[in-house]
């Protein structure tokens, strides 16, 4: 049989997110009707959940029961037992293990919530939907008393697309939206650089390719043979790889080249 205790707990899994109350729904236990110990009549609930939106607004209270003998015992004082509930609730329900209470024995303006073994929250019968009406102040200030809250400004609703959202949901929300389109863009960026990179090192390769056929054609298929015997040779080898090193970023390779035509240059000189 599911304890007290243990159905609260599937209640606050329900309504309230590790612990503390969500946005959507303000969660109390054990409340009462008044707050010190001057009231002349003090009645407690054990759960009442309070809509905070205008699409759920309304107040469900709800009584937990682990035994067929305290569930008849309520329902034979039900009137008078939960009056200051019934007062301002919108929903009232019974909550028990699963079976426990069937639909047709609850009072007719009461609802019944069966809880699994596993914990799923399962209505058996809706309870009648009553307008909202005004809340004693000695309620209210118990309801003051037991929330406890900081105003949270990041939780003050909204209207965005004709939705009520917080502030704080609709920061989180733009600021996904804009963390995806960053990752977009910067994958566009990657994309376009190495597609240019690609291109570059290609028109490089070919640059390099052509200017080694060229410098093998000018001297002959080496970088210094006899066969060179005019001085035009020489400055067109000189001015080919000269042209080569200023649109070739491969220095290391190109001054060695350049190197050796000046150094086969100052050899035929030496030898004319």
């Amino acid at each position: 049989m599911m304890t007290e205790t243990e159905i609260k707990r599937y209640l606050q899994e329900k309504y309230c997110d590790n612990g503390n109350c969500n946005r959507e729904w303000a969660y109390f236990e054990n409340f009462r009707n008044a707050t010190g110990y001057v009231s002349n009549v003090v009645r407690y609930a054990d759960a009442i959940v309070v809509g905070l939106w205008e699409r759920n607004s309304g107040i469900i209270v709800y009584e937990i029961k682990s035994s067929r003998s305290d569930f008849i015992n309520d329902v034979k004082q039900f009137g008078d037992k939960h009056r200051e509930a019934l007062r301002v609730c919108t929903q009232f329900y019974y909550i028990c293990d699963h079976g426990l209470i069937q639909p047709d024995e609850v009072p007719e303006i009461a609802g019944l919530q069966w809880v699994s073994s596993s914990g799923r929250i399962s209505t058996k019968k809706v309870a009648m939907q009553t307008p909202l009406k005004d809340i004693p102040f000695s309620m209210f200030r118990s309801f003051a008393r037991q929330s406890g809250m900081v105003v949270n400004y990041g939780d003050v609703p909204l209207k965005f697309l004709d939705k009520e959202i917080s502030q704080k949901e609709f920061r989180d929300m733009v600021d996904k939206e804009v963390l995806k389109i960053t990752a977009n863009t910067i994958e566009k960026k990657v994309r376009e650089e190495i597609q240019r990179r690609e291109l570059l090192c290609e028109k490089k390769i070919r640059e390099h390719t052509d200017f080694m056929l060229a410098l093998k054609r000018i001297c002959g298929g080496g970088y210094y043979t006899e066969d060179w015997d005019s001085q035009e040779n020489y400055d067109v080898a000189l001015k080919v790889v000269r042209e080569a090193k200023e649109s070739i970023n491969i220095d290391k390779m190109i001054e060695d080249a350049v190197n050796d035509i000046e150094r086969a240059v100052s050899i035929l000189k030496n030898v004319g």
